[in-house]
C-alpha cells in the first residue's frame, strides 16, 4: 500500500510537523483491512452486534481517509464521530432504563472524545501504533482472566493488526492518517466499554487510555488558557516537546508503551482496592507531564 499512498496520499512536511521528508500516510487502510478479516473470522463472539460495530468502525476510517485525502469540515467530522460513536455506545450498553440512557449519552461523548484524543497523539512514529499493542495485549489478558472471549479475540485481533503495521511506521516509512487514528481510536474506546460493561473495574477497564486522555486534556487546556486556539496544529503535546528536546520517536513511543504497561499492571494489582490505583497512576501521569521539564533541566546541566 506504500508504493500506492506515496502517489496520491502525501503528508508534507511544514513547521508543525514532526518528520522532514514528504511521508505517505493513510497507512491506516491496511490496520482497517486487518482488523475487518480479523473480527470477521472471530465473528459472531468479539463483539455484540458485531455488524454494527464494524459498520461503525468503518465509517470513522472511511471519514478519517477522506480527510487525509482532503480536509473535511469540522462540523462534518464531528457529526460523523459522534453518529459512529452512537452506534458503539448503543450496541454495546443497550440501554432500557432511563438510568442507562444517561450512561450511553455520557458512552457517546467518551467515544467521540477518544477518538480525538487519539488522533491528537498520532503525531509521532510508533506512539498510536504502540499503543494500540498495548490495549489490545491489555483487554485480551482482561478477557482471559475473566472469561470474557469475545475481548480476547478482539484484544488480540487489536494488537495484532498494530504489530503488523509498526515496523514500518516505526521507520517513518507510512504514517497511519486519520483513517488509523479514528479507527484505533474508536475500538479501543469500544473496547473499555466492553470491558466495564462485562463488570471490569474502570480503573482496570480505563487504564490504556489514561495517558492519551491526560496528554490532550493539559494541551487543550493550557492552549486555552493562554488564549491560543485549541483547534488549530500545534506542537504543544507533552510527547512533541519530547521530541523537540532530541528524543526519537521510537523511543518517545516505548516510553508511552512502558509507562501504560506499568499502569496497567499497577490497576491490575490495586484491584481491590481502586484509591491506591488511581493514587499510583496520578503519579505516572505526573512523571509524564513533567518530561519536557526534566529534560530541559537536564540539557541545562549538561556541560
Amino acid at each position: 500500500m506504500i508504493p500506492l499512498l506515496g502517489r496520491h496520499v502525501v503528508d508534507q512536511p511544514n513547521a508543525r510537523s514532526g518528520h522532514e521528508q514528504p511521508t505517505p500516510r493513510g497507512g491506516g487502510l491496511a490496520v482497517l483491512i486487518g482488523l475487518a478479516l480479523g473480527l470477521l473470522v472471530w465473528f459472531p463472539d468479539a463483539l455484540p452486534a458485531p455488524w454494527a460495530c464494524l459498520l461503525a468502525f468503518a465509517v470513522l476510517a472511511l471519514t478519517g481517509f477522506v480527510d487525509d485525502v482532503r480536509s473535511l469540515n469540522v462540523r462534518v467530522r464531528l457529526i460523523v464521530q459522534l453518529t459512529a460513536a452512537a452506534v458503539i455506545a448503543l450496541t454495546i450498553l443497550a440501554p432500557d432504563r432511563p438510568a442507562d440512557w444517561v450512561v450511553a449519552a455520557a458512552a457517546v461523548v467518551f467515544v467521540a472524545g477518544y477518538v480525538n484524543a487519539f488522533n491528537f497523539m498520532d503525531g509521532a512514529n510508533g506512539v498510536a501504533v504502540i499503543s494500540g499493542v498495548v490495549a489490545g495485549g491489555w483487554y485480551a489478558w482482561l478477557g482471559f482472566r475473566d472469561d470474557l472471549n469475545g475481548l480476547v479475540g478482539a484484544g488480540l485481533i487489536l494488537a495484532a493488526a498494530c504489530l503488523g503495521f509498526m515496523w514500518w511506521n516505526m521507520r517513518g516509512r507510512v504514517f497511519l492518517g486519520d483513517v488509523g487514528s479514528y479507527l484505533l481510536g474508536g475500538l479501543i474506546s469500544a473496547l473499555c466499554l466492553l470491558a466495564w460493561h462485562a463488570d471490569v473495574t474502570w480503573t482496570e477497564a480505563g487504564a490504556p487510555l489514561v495517558l492519551f486522555i491526560a496528554d490532550t486534556a493539559v494541551t487543550l487546556v493550557r492552549r486555552a488558557l493562554s488564549g491560543e486556539p485549541i483547534g488549530e496544529a500545534h506542537r504543544d503535546h507533552v510527547y512533541q516537546r519530547v521530541i523537540d528536546s532530541g528524543v526519537s520517536h521510537p523511543t518517545m513511543a516505548m516510553i508511552i508503551g512502558g509507562m501504560t504497561i506499568v499502569g496497567c499492571v499497577t490497576a491490575g494489582l490495586t484491584v481491590e482496592i481502586p484509591a491506591i490505583s488511581v493514587a499510583l497512576w496520578t503519579m505516572i501521569i505526573a512523571a509524564y507531564l513533567l518530561l519536557p521539564r526534566a529534560l530541559r533541566s537536564m540539557h541545562r546541566s549538561t556541560p
